[in-house]
């Protein structure tokens, strides 16, 4: 957490996303109606007491009658009125992360968000906790080890204690800004829905009849908000990874008025060879390495798709396609007269393709890169620079599985950020 220096590495899978650790999700509102708790509008407060954490809670909470709305009018008036702190986030530095700096700032990263519910909770006399742990966010998880690289909030209400997420209610990043997205999926979330995405470091905080340990937990996909919201049930997916040989049949349930889109992947290229039939998902997967699923869905009458899910899928003892040439990203492009040209090169391997379980020698020319590294165990290993040759760099890697890798450059010493400038295939 920011409070305690801890910083992480930048994920944004997540197809943007994405999704999320201290930033933000890449979830997407799809037209729900409030049940409960109250108005999607953020309650309005006066000038005076926005300046102050006591009188705001009053201001917030003092009409409401039960716990759970007081809870819910602090949620909404945090998630419309803080912004994520998106470029301190980027450049490493959080600022002030107190409840009072916040509300004076009114923008901070996930350790802010959860301070500020718990300051203002406990003004109002909720009975309120701050949860630290590991999210599946921008920067993903760690492979090792739990990380607290996330914050949020436990409340008792109804009962019983409830799961609430501000940051992640708030909005989500994409690229490296932060847009306002109000997602009510983050207040009083299902404990069991939650697991999927968020996983606290004391696993009291779990709120589950038998806590999930931390393996468990890093092999469950990355499952959004409209896959709970369309009415598919997580037990069916139990696990991130599929293994699978030549084809995939995967069962899937279609509730009513839910239409499905597939998205499948290898080594940066697509397949549209898959259709859903009879409830099930059937794909040819002609070569050996992981492929990418990507699951949407709309509902009756939308007309927008928003993901759902997000899974690997492990192909063994098929072939290996003969041309496996790298893939270069944007980084590699510059503009020379009317046309965009690719400046980077690699010479070694020749032809992009690296066989898993034996160390391979890759060398690389990438100009205008301070650092290269690829990313394993979710850890960047960086590449050596080849001295006597500028913009060479040099690295020898063992990869364990098959399937696509990206190499990254670093363009600024001061930067955070890394992008991707090309992509080869371990098979």
């Amino acid at each position: 957490m920011s409070e305690k220096k801890k910083t992480w590495s930048v994920w944004l899978g997540l197809w943007g996303l994405l999704i999320m650790g201290c930033g933000t999700n890449q979830s997407h509102l799809a037209g729900q109606t409030m049940t409960g708790s109250g108005s999607f509008v953020a309650p309005q407060v006066s000038a005076e007491a926005e300046q102050d954490i006591d009188k705001l809670a009053y201001a917030l909470t003092h009409d409401k009658r039960t716990k759970r709305e007081k809870s819910w009018a602090i949620f909404r008036w945090i998630t419309q009125n803080i912004a994520y702190d998106a470029k301190g986030f980027f450049a490493g530095r959080y600022g002030r992360t107190d409840a009072l700096s916040v509300l004076r700032t009114r923008r901070s990263v996930c350790a802010g968000y959860a301070n500020l519910f718990y300051a203002l909770g406990n003004s109002a006399g909720l009975e309120v906790m701050k949860v630290y742990g590991t999210a599946k966010g921008i920067s993903g998880a760690s492979k090792a080890k739990p990380s607290l690289n996330h914050a949020w909030n436990a409340v008792r209400f109804d009962g019983k204690w409830n799961l609430i997420d501000s940051t992640w209610g708030a909005g989500s990043i994409q690229g490296t800004r932060f847009v306002r997205r109000f997602e009510p999926f983050y207040f009083a979330t299902p404990p069991a829905h939650l697991i999927y995405t968020h996983y606290p470091s004391q696993s009291k905080w779990q709120l589950l009849p038998q806590a999930v340990s931390y393996q468990n937990f890093l092999g469950r996909p990355r499952l959004y908000p409209k896959f709970f919201r369309v009415g598919l049930r997580p037990q069916n997916f139990p696990q991130k990874r599929l293994r699978a040989t030549g084809a995939l049949h995967l069962p899937l349930e279609k509730p009513f008025g839910v239409d499905f889109l597939f998205r499948l992947s290898w080594g940066g290229q697509r397949f549209v060879a898959s259709r859903y039939q009879h409830g099930v998902l059937h794909a040819q997967l002609p070569y050996s390495g992981l492929y990418k699923l990507n699951l949407y869905a709309r509902t009756l009458g939308g007309k927008l798709y928003h993901a759902v899910g997000h899974f690997e899928i492990y192909v063994h003892g098929t072939k290996v396609p003969k041309d496996l040439r790298p893939t270069f990203y944007r980084h590699c492009f510059r503009r020379v007269g009317r046309f965009m040209r690719n400046q980077c090169k690699l010479q070694s391997p020749v032809n992009g393709a690296i066989p898993s379980g034996r160390k391979q020698t890759i060398q690389v020319y990438i100009p205008r890169a301070k650092k290269v590294a690829v990313k394993q165990d979710g850890k960047f290993v960086h590449f050596r620079p080849m001295a006597g040759y500028p913009g060479w760099y040099a690295a020898q890697l063992l990869f364990k599985e098959a399937g696509p890798f990206i190499i990254y450059a670093k363009p600024d010493e001061n930067s955070r950020i890394y992008q991707g400038a090309l992509s080869l295939i371990v098979y």
